[in-house]
C-alpha cells in the first residue's frame, strides 16, 4: 500500500494490503442425500476458521477446511433441491449443481386389501427407503426387491 499527500512523503506499507480471491466451488460428492450425510466440496479459496457452507438456508454441520480446495462436512436438514453456497471473507460462491434431499427413513403403506385394521393374515407392503420400522417377527416387501422379508 502506497499513501501519498501533496507537500508530504509518500509512506509504503509493504504488504498492508491481501487481495481475497472469492471461492469457487467445482465439484460437490455425492449432489443428494439426508441430512447429516457427509458432502466434500472441491474447489479453491477455502479459509480455515472462516468458510461457512450453506444448503439454502440452512447452514451446514461439521464443516472442515481439509486445505484451501477441500472442505468436507455433514448436510443440513432441508427437503427438495437447494444450491449449496460457500461464503469466505474474499466472497461467495454458488455450486452449479442442485444439492438434491433424499427422503430418508419414511415409508408409506400399501394395503393388500382395503380392510383397515389389519389382521394377522393380512399382508402388507411397505414402500420407501431408510431403515426398518417393523415389529420384530413382522414381515415386510420391500419396493423393488419383492422378496418377502423377516424382521428376526
Amino acid at each position: 500500500v502506497v499513501v501519498s499527500d501533496t507537500g508530504s512523503p509518500t509512506v509504503t506499507l509493504a504488504g498492508g494490503y491481501t487481495y481475497l480471491a472469492a471461492p469457487t466451488i467445482g465439484g460437490m460428492t455425492p449432489s443428494s442425500g439426508s441430512a447429516g450425510d457427509p458432502v466434500t466440496i472441491t474447489g479453491s479459496g477455502f479459509a480455515p476458521g472462516s468458510t461457512k457452507i450453506a444448503f439454502g438456508k440452512n447452514l451446514a454441520v461439521d464443516v472442515d477446511v481439509v486445505s484451501p480446495t477441500k472442505v468436507t462436512l455433514r448436510a443440513p436438514a432441508g427437503t427438495g433441491k437447494e444450491h449449496v453456497v460457500v461464503t469466505t471473507p474474499g466472497g461467495s460462491a454458488t455450486s452449479p449443481v442442485l444439492f438434491s434431499y433424499v427422503l430418508g427413513e419414511q415409508f408409506h403403506q400399501k394395503p393388500a386389501s382395503s380392510a383397515l385394521p389389519f389382521t394377522g393374515s393380512d399382508s402388507l407392503e411397505l414402500l420407501g427407503v431408510g431403515g426398518w420400522f417393523l415389529a420384530a417377527g413382522a414381515w415386510a416387501f420391500l419396493a423393488g426387491d419383492r422378496r418377502r422379508r423377516r424382521r428376526a
